[in-house]
């Protein structure tokens, strides 16, 4: 009898662990897909202008190309590769009420983003978190980044949350912060739809600033 109840206890262990490496899994490809988005819409957060009317030409772009620089300039971005779930509370918070779907236990445990395969445009760099210890350290001292070596060249670094989806995982919801130093950053809710088997960000709300 013990035999059998162990045998049963192993299958369900084993199943569940499948079941989190698939979840996990899914979650790291959908990441991959917007990884460039993100970075586009949320680090380089260049709001749309109108221009008066005695504006000319050649100063619109000169203004326009100025903004192209600014998008296209090299970038260092330090990613905390490992992705922050949701208890049933904090779930409850912040989640429900901006997009509709159901809370299960696996979602309040963390997972691993593979940064290694993200679709980024060849001027930014990622960095995992982990590799400079001393961004940690700033934010405990109240430093800024320019007073440690290894900050010196860093622009932003990003933490995510887990995505939530809909039960037919066409459309998903999720939460980032954007930190760019010493009392420097922004918080974004993300809601994403599949659109031509691809995954796409659709709507963007900045929902915290500091």
């Amino acid at each position: 009898m013990k035999k059998i109840l162990f045998i049963t206890f192993l299958l369900f262990t084993l199943v569940n662990c499948t079941q989190k490496s698939n979840t996990d899994n899914f979650q790291n490809e959908v990441y991959s897909q917007i990884f460039h988005e993100i970075i586009d819409s949320c680090v380089v957060n260049i709001e749309p202008i109108e221009f008066q009317e005695n504006v000319t030409e050649k100063e619109k772009d000169d203004y326009n190309n100025e903004m192209l620089k600014i998008r296209n300039q090299k970038r260092l971005i330090a990613i905390y590769d490992t992705v922050s779930g949701y208890r049933k509370d904090d779930f409850d918070e912040n989640i429900f009420k901006n997009f509709r779907t159901n809370w299960v236990k696996s979602d309040s445990s963390n997972f691993v983003i593979n940064i290694n395969n993200s679709n980024i445009k060849a001027n930014n760099t990622l960095i995992k978190a982990s590799e400079l210890p001393n961004l940690e350290k700033a934010f405990k001292d109240y430093k800024t980044w320019d007073e440690y070596e290894d900050l010196k060249n860093l622009d932003v670094e990003i933490s995510f949350r887990r995505i939530f989806f809909n039960d037919i995982k066409t459309e998903g919801f999720l939460q980032i912060g954007v930190i760019c130093g010493k009392l420097c950053g922004q918080g974004y809710d993300i809601w994403i739809k599949k659109i031509d088997n691809e995954w796409k960000i659709i709507k963007i709300k900045r929902t915290w600033i500091s």
